[in-house]
């Protein structure tokens, strides 16, 4: 490309910047990408360059996503191998820059109050992906590792990161997981007294329906989520243990999964708000969501890329994901719902 020589000069200033300039090479990365889709798609280069959101526009129209993490257009791979223009080993760098900027960025510019944690299947193996709120509802994408929650060591190393790049919990986090003792337990070396667990209520449910018949599935399922609705603590727990008495004289296995950590299900309850935050903050959804869409955008790349090239590329498709990504529902009430969670620790 005729711009090269530039290019080069302005990523060595850029790499001498250290950690100050990985805003900026963020901001660069992701106007690099969109100019390669560009330019694969045989659009003018002087359009590109001046009107790159109306060009991207009037190429690739938007459809509709029912989750604000789901709205980006996809960044398809199959549209970006274009040899005129050498644009195989310049998506390399991409990636490459973007592995080095999703691993570095630091977190001490922000205060979080949310962690969601999950694993899924992606590509057919385990995959874990943690994310956080800010308390003005922002929500970043820290981390990922594939591997298992129970990997005692991946957990580790993973969490060790987020605190080494300024990750803070002294205000108190809420982390929102699938009710893993294992990573309950490397949170709680890894983070300290001040966090509290809400357990994600979707698989507490599915688990406990999981050992009843299909003829009562149906209607166990009904009653759990109706329950779970109420926004007093009390009532809640009294409409649960109802159902725990239902179960105790048809199914054993169930009735003891429901009541096995209740407590920690109706943590988000304790803090008053519940009936505000709890589309956002009483399962593990949105990271549900997210893998959904990466796999997603997954389609079409190999399955069988080296991993240094595979954990690249889903660096740079999870900060692409991560830009359009709103601002929680009810935002205001994360602050009062933090107060009223740890205050309880220090009264």
């Amino acid at each position: 490309m005729i711009l090269s020589d530039d290019f080069s000069q302005l990523d060595h200033l850029l790499q001498e910047s250290g950690a100050s300039g990985h805003q900026l090479r963020l901001y660069l990365l992701r106007h690099f990408s969109d100019l390669v889709r560009h330019l694969t798609s045989n659009l003018d280069i002087d359009a590109v360059l001046r009107f790159p959101n109306e060009a991207a526009t009037a190429s690739s129209p938007v459809e509709p996503q029912s989750d604000p993490a789901e709205e980006s257009p996809a960044l398809v791979p199959s549209e970006l191998a274009c040899p005129e223009y050498g644009d195989e080993a310049a998506l390399h760098r991409v990636r490459t820059e973007a592995l080095e900027v999703f691993e570095h960025r630091r977190f001490d510019q922000q205060s979080y109050v949310v962690l969601w944690m999950d694993v899924q299947q992606l590509w057919g193996h385990p995959f874990f992906l943690c994310m956080a709120a800010t308390t003005e509802g922002y929500r970043h994408i820290l981390g990922f590792v594939e591997t298992v929650a129970r990997d005692h060591d991946a957990m580790a190393s993973l969490f060790q990161g987020f605190l080494d790049r300024g990750l803070c919990a002294e205000n108190g986090l809420l982390c929102i997981t699938p009710a893993i003792p294992t990573l309950s337990r490397v949170l709680t070396d890894c983070f300290g007294p001040r966090i509290q667990f809400q357990h994600c209520q979707v698989h507490k449910r599915e688990r406990v329906v999981s050992y009843l018949p299909d003829t009562d599935r149906l209607r166990i399922r009904g009653a759990i989520c109706r329950a779970y609705e109420i926004p007093e603590l009390a009532r809640a727990r009294t409409a649960l243990m109802q159902i725990h008495a239902q179960l105790i004289a048809s199914n054993h296995s169930a009735a003891h999964w429901l009541l096995r950590d209740l407590d920690a299900t109706l943590t988000l309850h304790r803090s008053g708000v519940y009936e505000q935050l709890s589309s956002s903050l009483r399962s593990t959804r949105c990271v549900t969501n997210v893998v959904r869409q990466l796999s997603k955008r997954l389609r079409g790349i190999r399955p069988w890329l080296p991993p240094p090239q595979r954990r690249a590329q889903f660096a740079l498709l999870l900060l692409e994901m991560e830009r359009p990504m709103r601002r929680l529902a009810h935002a205001a009430y994360l602050s009062p719902m933090q107060s009223a969670l740890f205050a309880e620790e220090t009264s």
